[in-house]
């Protein structure tokens, strides 16, 4: 959550948090998703529903299991 308070612009330049938020499950994901929309204003905005779309679209791409 920490790397996610910077929004969504700084996500791309940030491969640790890249890294962590591919290793996401579905569920967890979500409860990030909620929790980003509902930041504390004295700490960070919180995320449009544009932004937080784009998030949940960057993990789709990052989080692609093989199945054997």
């Amino acid at each position: 959550m920490f790397g996610m308070r910077e929004g969504i612009e700084a996500l791309p330049t940030n491969p640790d948090t890249l890294w962590r938020l591919s290793k996401l499950s579905e569920e967890q994901l979500c409860a990030v998703c909620e929790r980003l929309q509902n930041f504390n204003p004295n700490i960070a905005p919180a995320w449009s529903p544009q932004e937080v779309q784009a998030l949940v679209d960057i993990w789709s791409a990052t989080n692609v299991k093989i199945v054997t």
